[in-house]
């Protein structure tokens, strides 16, 4: 009788312990509750969604786009002169070529283009038929531009032109003299390659 007393008791005494702590941690627990809850979800949380401002993007009529601005080339006057006189030899006009380079010359004493334009003067010259004229404007570039690499064309043009004037001796001691001063130089190719078409043909 007395252990099922005391059994009873201790049942009623777990009772009563399990409500005393549900009545203590009720109102703990209530507090950190969050005010905001999904309804859906019970006790769970809903987080507020951060909104960040969004940036405006510029319309396209606002765009300025960058002015690409070409500077125009200003070409001298007398290079101008000295490509018209080019244009006129290669197109076969040596008259006219002729007439523009002295123009350019008589007109422009300090170009730059004043050797090269001798050169082509003789060049223009030979092309035409006129060798002696020719050879003259040679022999002043060999003399005035010794150092030039219009001076060592002249020579081969030169040693050409007494070729085509039959002067077949003149023209081969030139080019053996440019073989020798000059040896593995383009100009010595060259004048090695004349010299052999001159001897194969057996022109004297």
């Amino acid at each position: 009788m007395f252990k099922k007393i005391l059994i009873n008791n201790k049942n009623l005494f777990i009772k009563l312990m399990l409500c005393t702590c549900i009545v203590s941690f009720t109102p703990a627990f209530a507090k950190r509750i969050p005010e905001q809850t999904d309804k859906r979800i019970p006790w769970m949380k809903v987080k507020k969604e951060t909104t960040f401002p969004q940036k405006q993007m510029p319309q396209a009529s606002a765009i300025k786009k960058p002015v690409i601005t070409r500077q125009q080339v200003v070409i001298p006057e007398d290079e101008k002169l000295f490509k018209q006189a080019f244009d006129k030899l290669k197109a076969g006009q040596y008259q006219a070529s002729l007439h523009d380079y002295q123009l350019l010359l008589k007109q422009y004493p300090n170009s730059q283009c004043i050797e090269n334009s001798h050169y082509w003067i003789a060049e223009g010259q030979r092309l035409s038929g006129h060798y002696e004229t020719a050879l003259n404007k040679y022999l002043y570039i060999l003399r005035y531009y010794p150092n030039s690499q219009n001076a060592e064309k002249s020579k081969l043009r030169m040693a050409q032109a007494y070729g085509q004037m039959g002067k077949w001796t003149k023209a081969k001691n030139i080019y053996q003299k440019i073989i020798t001063k000059q040896p593995g130089s383009i100009a010595a190719e060259e004048a090695q390659t004349r010299l052999n078409f001159i001897r194969l043909k057996g022109y004297q």
